[in-house]
């Protein structure tokens, strides 16, 4: 019987014995960096004009999170009329404010501003590594490293107990075990 027991137990460290300086680190560009903070005031821009109504029926789908089918039904219909209503009550704002001509280019924004702050989440902010912890102290590094292991070594004694509970199960009783 093949396993991928011995290749876990072979690989295993023990939390102290990690060394946190020889972790590999994506390299940061610099090109990336002033990407990121020259993108970073419109993305800003849509995220302030966009949020209340991105994340409102998230909460309203928060009690069927039981029901999956329940959950896209309920976002869909309450995000398409909440967008609706949010952008109508910026632009009216934006006409009383400002004038016609500032609320006609401000629900020309709204929509793109939208569809650019989640770009900008996909494509900078989650894919680069100076969001994804790279400013955490060691300490940081080192507790996740050390719960990571903690969870390797439980999930190794699971499979273990599950494998002998298996051959417990499957294997034929041993001859000399007989009472005859």
């Amino acid at each position: 019987m093949h396993t991928c027991i011995p290749v876990l137990l072979a690989t295993h460290v023990e939390p102290g014995d990690m060394n946190t300086s020889r972790l590999p680190r994506a390299p940061l560009r610099p090109q990336k960096l002033l990407l990121a903070v020259l993108l970073s005031p419109l993305a800003l821009y849509g995220f302030i004009h966009n949020a209340v109504p991105y994340y409102i029926p998230r909460l309203l789908a928060r009690p069927y999170r039981q029901v999956p089918e329940m959950i896209a039904t309920i976002k869909m219909l309450t995000g398409a009329g909440l967008f609706m209503v949010w952008y109508a009550i910026l632009m009216g704002a934006a006409w009383i404010l400002a004038g016609s001509l500032t609320a006609v280019l401000c629900g020309i924004s709204l929509p793109l501003s939208g569809l650019f702050v989640l770009a900008y989440d996909e494509r900078i902010v989650q894919r680069s590594p100076f969001w994804q912890g790279r400013f955490l102290g060691r300490g940081s590094r080192r507790k996740q490293l050390r719960r990571m292991s903690e969870e390797r070594a439980a999930i190794i004694r699971q499979l273990d107990v599950l494998r002998d509970r298996y051959l417990a199960q499957t294997s034929p009783p041993h001859p000399s075990s007989d009472p005859d």
